[in-house]
């Protein structure tokens, strides 16, 4: 009986490792996912746009947002450089995103501490505004959708086991140990 050479056999112990370990990996909906607001700004000259970013978890589309599904949410534009709200005591959240995006959504966050207030509404018009008293940046037009996803890191540490194993195979079969 010939013995596999050390080489093979640790490629199969961190294979069947990963293996073991692939189903304790963050459920989908665990998961932190982050939606794009991209809004027509009527104040804020000269580029026009408000951009926000909005991170949920435990966040099912067409659903209401709860205090435990915000994570953060930032928003810049020409006229207000960044307001960020985390995820605090002092901050309160409410509305729905919709089940199909790109698309409008009625979106209430108002971080009583800073005094700032982002609303986006889902009229025809997607009437929109961001700042003390809603009153720095407004718009006319919005639309919401979701940011570029970034992959689990257990699809990552997957991936890094089968180039390590493909390059463990390749010396292999080249002769050098």
């Amino acid at each position: 009986m010939t013995l596999l050479p050390h080489s093979v056999r640790t490629v199969f112990t961190i294979s069947a490792f990963a293996l073991l370990l692939g189903p304790l990996h963050l459920s989908a909906d665990s998961i932190p996912v982050t939606y794009q607001f991209t809004g027509v700004c009527v104040d804020c000259p000269p580029s026009d746009i408000g951009i926000g970013m909005l991170t949920l978890q435990n966040y099912t589309l067409g659903a209401q947002i709860l205090s435990s599904n915000f994570v953060n949410f930032t928003y810049s534009s020409d006229v207000i450089p960044l307001f960020q709200a985390p995820s605090t005591d002092q901050v309160s959240i409410s509305g729905v995103l919709p089940v199909s995006l790109p698309g409008m959504a009625f979106i209430d966050i108002q971080d009583t501490t800073a005094g700032v207030i982002f609303l986006s509404t889902t009229l025809e018009t997607g009437l929109w505004c961001v700042g003390t008293d809603c009153a720095q940046d407004e718009g006319s037009a919005s639309s919401w959708d979701v940011a570029d996803a970034v992959p689990e890191p257990g699809s990552l540490i997957l991936l890094g086991i089968g180039i390590f194993s493909l390059a463990v195979w390749r010396r292999l079969r080249n002769g050098t140990h």
